[in-house]
């Protein structure tokens, strides 16, 4: 299960709070627990929970360790168009987009990837219609409470649902749940593992934010959690125990491409496989030492030179 505090305040978060009210934390991508600490051994894989912390303040907000955490609003809108422009080809986010990747994991949709075979999308209209109970994509609900429980890619029984998404994405309240089930499932998550991790630099929680949206937090061997403990058995623990912090990035760079190469799950195997120059951006990025993700970020994708302000 995925575990969030349930004091987390929703006027910190994009979107309405009824909206975010609605989260009940299913399992997007198959969930896994994240220790705030990790512990690394020779014969143990890394796992990551998102176990309650100890000390949540009442205000709900995320705790903030001494060094930073999260990223500021300035880089955190760099680091989503950069994931917008790897998931969508381009900078602005898609909260319409809408297709079947043919990949295990049914439509694939909205400005992160959501999925009809991994229960994020699910969420994503449960929160919708939080705030706005008759719509679109409401009569749809009972169809994808099943196919998330399966983990299907199974679309039938969804005959217009991408007709229905785009339309409904014409409405703020839509593009506000799509940004409060990224900022739940996603964004923090992604800063939580980069803190446990000892990682402080705005492009190295960039890189963790990039890799969960792709690969989940799952306990498969694609998962965020098993590319984590691959690159800490390769360089002997994390920041966190004193290994140079842009040492361990190149290593979780080459263990990632490595998995989109050629990952263990054979239905996103030639899917992923086409999307390893995210990692090549990423590479080049991390030369750059733009460690501060500060505008514009140049780098060239595609044989196209990308500026993001």
């Amino acid at each position: 299960m995925f575990f969030l505090p349930p004091a987390m305040c929703p006027g910190m978060l994009p979107g309405h709070p009824a909206i975010l009210a609605s989260l009940d934390h299913v399992t997007a991508r198959p969930a896994v627990r994240i220790m705030t600490k990790p512990v690394v051994s020779s014969n143990d894989a890394l796992r990551l929970s998102l176990s309650r912390p100890t000390a949540w303040p009442a205000s709900g907000a995320l705790p903030v360790p001494d060094g930073g955490f999260g990223l500021t609003d300035a880089q955190k809108h760099r680091a989503e168009a950069l994931i917008s422009l790897f998931e969508n080809g381009t900078q602005t986010l898609q909260y319409g987009y809408v297709e079947n990747l043919g990949d295990g994991r049914g439509y694939t949709a909205g400005r992160a990837g959501f999925t009809t075979g991994t229960g994020d999308l699910l969420q994503v209209v449960r929160a919708y219609r939080a705030q706005m109970p008759m719509n679109a994509l409401s009569g749809y609900l009972p169809r994808l409470e099943v196919l998330a429980a399966a983990e299907s890619d199974d679309i039938t029984g969804l005959d217009g649902l991408p007709e229905a998404w785009a339309l409904s994405a014409k409405d703020p309240v839509f593009r506000q749940a799509q940004d409060a089930v990224v900022e739940l499932q996603y964004y923090r998550p992604a800063m939580v593992v980069a803190d446990a991790l000892g990682l402080r630099s705005a492009f190295a929680k960039t890189a963790l934010y990039d890799a969960i949206i792709q690969h989940g937090d799952g306990e498969d061997a694609d998962g965020l959690p098993a590319l984590v403990a691959a690159t800490n058995q390769a360089m002997g623990g994390s920041p966190d125990q004193g290994i140079d912090e842009q040492a361990w990035l190149r290593t979780f760079f080459s263990v990632r491409r490595a998995d989109l190469a050629f990952a263990h799950d054979p239905a996103t195997r030639a899917v992923w496989a086409e999307s390893v120059s995210r990692v090549d951006v990423q590479r080049a990025l991390l030369d750059s030492g733009n460690l501060k993700m500060q505008g514009p970020l140049h780098f060239h994708y595609h044989d196209a030179l990308v500026d993001i302000p």
